[in-house]
C-alpha cells in the first residue's frame, strides 16, 4: 500500500511542481476559458493555474482512500505489491495529469 500511496503522490506533486514551474513563466493575465472555436473568451489571474493541480491532489487522496477501503475489506492491508485495481487508479491519476498539464499549458499560450 505504501508503493501506492507513493506513486499516486509522486503524480500529482510532480503537477503541482508543473504548475509552479509555469507560474514563474506566466503573464500576470492568462486564459481561463475558450470558446468551441478554441480561442480564449475569459481571463483571470494566474492563480487560477493551481485550480487543476488542486483538483488532481483531491482525486488522488480520493483514490487512495478508496484503495485502503478495498484492502481491508478483502483482507491485504499489508500486501507490497499493487492490486489489479489499483493499477487502473494510477492510470488514471497519469491520464488526468497528461491532461490537466496539457489545460494549463494551454492557459499561459494565449
Amino acid at each position: 500500500m505504501k508503493k501506492y500511496q507513493r506513486m499516486i503522490r509522486f503524480i500529482y506533486i510532480l503537477e503541482f511542481i508543473f504548475s509552479i514551474w509555469l507560474y514563474i513563466k506566466a503573464p500576470a493575465t492568462i486564459a481561463v476559458h475558450f470558446s468551441g472555436s478554441g480561442k480564449p473568451d475569459a481571463f483571470d489571474s494566474k492563480y487560477w493555474l493551481f485550480l487543476l493541480p488542486v483538483l488532481l491532489i483531491l482525486a488522488g487522496e480520493i483514490l487512495i482512500f478508496i484503495a485502503k477501503k478495498k484492502r481491508k475489506k478483502i483482507g491485504l492491508e499489508q500486501i507490497p505489491t499493487f492490486l489489479p485495481n489499483e493499477w487502473t487508479y494510477i492510470t488514471v491519476m497519469f491520464i488526468f495529469f497528461i491532461i490537466f498539464s496539457y489545460f494549463i499549458q494551454q492557459e499561459i499560450l494565449y
